[in-house]
């Protein structure tokens, strides 16, 4: 958790705490950021709760470009929409 000035700015902390949390062991197996999940507005949340995953992967730049949304799509943007945009349209006939 940390506190920033915009979604903009959080999104660009986010991304800088998973770069600089890369680590590289003797044995040859690493830690590698390849991106954001989820970024949300916890100014509500208790200061001490935190989340993370750690799973290994084969393949993760793969992995990281089905599963990682794009940016916009991060709660940090999309919370802020009206629910009423948030809805999905139907079609007429």
């Amino acid at each position: 958790m940390f506190q920033s000035r915009s979604a903009r700015d959080a999104v660009r902390k986010a991304k800088a705490i998973g770069k600089a949390g890369e680590c590289r062991y003797d044995s040859g197996h690493r830690l590698q950021f390849v991106g954001i999940l989820q970024c949300m507005n916890l100014e509500f949340q208790d200061s001490n709760e935190a989340w993370w995953e750690y799973q290994r992967r084969s393949n993760p730049e793969e992995w990281a470009r089905k599963a990682i949304p794009s940016e916009s799509a991060l709660y940090v943007f999309t919370d802020k929409i009206p629910e009423a945009r948030k809805r999905p349209r139907t079609a007429r006939s």
